[in-house]
């Protein structure tokens, strides 16, 4: 669901004369707009006098109140009018508050030359916070930081200063945060991280603040950062476990020095056996496998198949099973192979429970992907006794599967065996260890 758009300037206020206005202090005592200033300039110096005075309004209903101008350019694709960004001169900070008027802008600074991007800035910078902050007025301002020169990038991040935090968790201004990290230099970079250092723990846990500290864990030098750093030890697992913090935790896997990188391991191997089944802790226990050190991705892999027929059936864990397989050595996959095909005191097989498992079924699926060779045919050999349709000619696969809809279970592989045996769409409802029927009808009959 799309966000109310925030007003660009404050809410307007009623007076007799005035249906809709904005507060007096936005005009002087006459009735002018206000003299923009200059960036580098005192505030109220005019570059070139009073911006053109302020247009008559017309009201509209539900959109609150646009100039004459904004309602002619909103209106100009019936008309074919071509305009220009001069053609919005005294109006920038209206149209970045529009939704086509900001796309407008965006458009026409990656190609305006320094003239025009000077005025355009001169207009927005009195403004550049409530834009930030605005649904659409925070893409001029990004823009600004992508296009505009170093004496602009500077000034607009400036006006951030001891607002960093409070815009690093606002749904819009995050993103000028994140772009403004990306394009100012060093210096400039280490004096807007080190506003967050008092809340950093707070930013992190945050849904738009996250990504800005993922970004400065990305971009900024780590010198700038310690006290990031210095945030996490001890909280390490809790952070893992967290919505957002686990995407941070996995930045810091990435971006960290080796030092940082060992103590996040160590306390993340301590809980990793909490993690491996939490809803987010097992996106941290898969980047491990995936991205660790090979002494890291063996320990983590050792943990999991210890225990790999109760993972393997639990929600979460069921992925970081998937993760062992597709990033162990052949030796790894040969034992967990070996584990699900044992059989136990009453003659069944973990094979045979996870084959028809909603979670367990997916595991054997990776599993057979990443076999190949005698080991992909030693497997689908072990699996015949289990799916007892190696006789079955496709004709037939059809109709059995119907019949054994009621037993089977799982929506994941329905289209998968259409695919593969032909199978009429009206078996759509066929559901669980199709996978597995499917492979072996494939390895045993010629289609």
């Amino acid at each position: 669901m799309q966000p109310q758009a925030q007003p660009f300037f404050p809410g307007p206020y009623y007076t007799g004369q005035y249906p809709a206005q904005f507060p007096p202090n936005l005009y002087d005592f006459a009735g002018r707009a206000p003299m923009i200033p200059g960036y580098g300039l005192p505030m109220g110096y005019p570059l070139t006098g009073h911006i053109p005075a302020r247009p008559a309004k017309d009201q509209d209903s539900g959109k609150g109140v646009r100039s004459v101008l904004l309602e002619e350019f909103r209106s100009s694709s019936k008309s074919n009018k071509r305009y220009d960004l001069k053609d919005i001169y005294g109006h920038v900070v209206e149209f970045s508050g529009d939704q086509h008027g900001s796309r407008f802008i965006q458009q026409k600074l990656e190609t305006a030359n320094s003239d025009e991007k000077d005025q355009i800035f001169r207009e927005i910078e009195p403004n550049a916070v409530q834009l930030m902050k605005d649904v659409f007025g925070n893409y001029v301002i990004q823009k600004f930081f992508e296009h505009g020169n170093q004496v602009q990038k500077k000034v607009l991040a400036a006006q951030m200063k001891g607002k960093v935090v409070d815009l690093s968790m606002q749904m819009y201004a995050c993103r000028v945060v994140q772009k403004a990290l990306e394009h100012v230099l060093v210096e400039q970079q280490a004096e807007l991280v080190d506003e967050l250092q008092p809340d950093i723990v707070k930013v992190v846990k945050d849904q738009n603040g996250n990504h800005v500290v993922q970004k400065v864990i990305e971009l900024v030098p780590r010198q700038y950062i310690d006290f990031v750093m210095d945030s996490f030890r001890g909280q390490v697992s809790q952070l893992a476990a967290h919505t957002y913090g686990c995407r941070v935790i996995q930045r810091m896997l990435e971006y960290g020095t080796d030092q940082d990188k060992e103590v996040i391991l160590t306390e993340l191997h301590n809980s990793a056996q909490v993690l491996i089944t939490d809803q987010y802790g097992n996106y941290v226990t898969q980047h491990v496998i995936q991205h660790g050190k090979p002494e890291d991705r063996a320990k983590m892999i050792h943990l999991v198949t210890s225990q790999l027929v109760t993972l393997s059936k639990h929600k979460f864990a069921s992925n970081v099973v998937e993760k062992c397989i597709e990033h162990g050595s052949p030796e790894e996959r040969k034992s967990i192979r070996e584990q699900l095909t044992t059989m136990g005191p009453d003659g069944t097989s973990p094979l045979q429970l996870m084959m028809k498992d909603q979670y367990g079924n997916y595991v054997i699926q990776k599993l057979l992907n990443q076999l190949d060779g005698a080991d992909r045919e030693a497997f689908i050999e072990e699996m015949k006794p289990q799916v007892e349709l190696e006789r079955l000619p496709v004709a037939a696969v059809g109709q059995d599967l119907r019949q054994r809809r009621g037993i089977i279970k799982g929506e994941a592989f329905a289209e998968l065996a259409r695919q593969v045996c032909f199978i009429h769409p009206a078996v759509g409802h066929v559901t669980s260890a199709v996978v597995v029927v499917v492979v072996v009808v494939v390895g045993t009959v010629a289609l």
